[in-house]
């Protein structure tokens, strides 16, 4: 029988996949029963606390084949991959750990595949040949809200090193945040969380 969950904090489709069984988060995402929610959250990625997700029963998949002999199955899913841009940095070399897993690359994208139910990842960043890093992050792995709530919003231009408040409290940090974000883009420099403020944000944050 499916039965509905509420979405909390850190919740993206893939890690509510992992956690009910599922190895691919698109059988829950593109059930029919979730039609709303693809609405109004057309990232998956970026799931809203309170948010409610239809989870559907497991389907038992049945294969025909004849005894006394080996036969191959493949298992697939789609993967989890975390993409980090380095906005106005080259990194001469980055170092990024994520569980039990550590990977290293150059260059100004980190990119690489994840478990989906990690929390929290550690990039260190290098700009010069020294010992220690640069520059190194923390990074809250799915705390990210969709771009359609103002949180989402001021944690994108957090994101991208405009600074504002967190939560969704509209105050004047939020306001210079985001008209030096629409200076920055060649846009005039309202300061408003507006649907286009909003469209820019989603495409220099979210597609860049």
């Amino acid at each position: 029988m499916s039965r509905t969950i509420v979405v909390r904090a850190g919740d993206c489709m893939a890690s509510l996949a992992k956690s009910h069984g599922f190895r691919d988060w698109r059988t829950i995402y593109d059930h029919p029963d979730n039609d709303d929610l693809r609405g109004r959250r057309p990232n998956p990625n970026h799931l809203h606390p309170g948010d409610e997700v239809v989870v559907p029963d497991k389907e038992q998949r049945v294969e025909e084949r004849s005894t006394g002999a080996r036969h191959a199955f493949v298992v697939r899913g789609a993967p989890t991959t975390l993409r980090v841009r380095l906005r106005g940095m080259h990194a001469l070399r980055y170092r990024l750990e994520v569980g039990e897993g550590v990977y290293e690359g150059a260059g100004t994208m980190v990119e690489h595949d994840i478990e989906p139910d990690e929390e929290e990842a550690m990039l260190h960043v290098w700009l010069a040949d020294t010992e220690a890093p640069t520059i190194t992050w923390r990074l809250a792995l799915g705390q990210v809200d969709p771009i359609e709530e103002d949180s989402g919003a001021k944690r994108r231009l957090d994101n991208l090193g405009f600074g504002t408040s967190r939560g969704q409290h509209i105050d004047e940090a939020t306001e210079r945040a985001a008209a030096a974000f629409e200076q920055a883009e060649g846009a005039e420099p309202i300061g408003a969380l507006t649907d286009a403020l909003k469209q820019r944000l989603r495409r220099a944050h979210d597609e860049e």
